[in-house]
């Protein structure tokens, strides 16, 4: 019998707002010229969103307060969660079904939230040293194509906020795409 499987986006779906801006504001008050940098970068498209987040991780990453400020800033948002969404979640379950959040944010605090709330979790992530996985639109199907193959896990819900994950949510018997937000486009 094959396990089902329930992916939920992270941003603007589990939470009301994107974590990934609120943790570079925690991150710019140490770094605040570097950031700025970074941001501009962003606003004036040179850099791509995947390529942002990446050269933000790999600035901040050794920075002696790196997993308490993670570990600290997945607390906040554990406490800022949808109640709505996680009961529509909690309608779905089954005892044979696992719950795996994905998300574009980083998934040095992402799989920290996974932790917390007893789900599986991936967000964006280093590959090696200078390869960064976005995890973000196709690739999410690539991740679940790999990590949770159609002959082990019956794909049985999903729940997205952004029409980038449309082709994700469709591989789903049953699936929900909240109300896009304009914003879903800059990623």
């Amino acid at each position: 019998m094959k396990s089902k499987l329930i992916v939920v986006d992270f941003d603007k779906t589990l939470i009301p707002f994107d974590s990934f801006r609120q943790y570079v504001l925690i991150w710019l008050r140490k770094y605040p010229l570097q950031i700025m940098f970074l941001i501009f970068k962003r606003k004036i498209k040179i850099l791509s969103s995947g390529e942002f987040k990446k050269r933000v991780v790999q600035l901040i990453y050794k920075h002696k307060l790196f997993e308490v400020t993670n570990h600290s800033f997945a607390t906040v948002l554990c406490k800022k969660l949808d109640i709505q969404i996680l009961e529509k979640i909690e309608f779905q379950k089954t005892p044979a079904t696992k719950i795996l959040i994905l998300s574009a944010s980083p998934d040095e605090y992402i799989g920290i939230i996974g932790d917390n709330l007893g789900f599986a979790a991936k967000g964006s992530h280093f590959i090696s040293d200078n390869e960064y996985f976005h995890l973000h639109s196709d690739a999410k199907i690539k991740y679940i194509n790999t990590n949770y193959p159609i002959d082990m896990y019956e794909y049985q819900f999903a729940i997205s906020d952004s029409i980038s994950d449309l082709k994700l949510l469709k591989l789903f018997s049953n699936y929900e795409l909240l109300v896009p937000h304009k914003s879903n486009q800059d990623n």
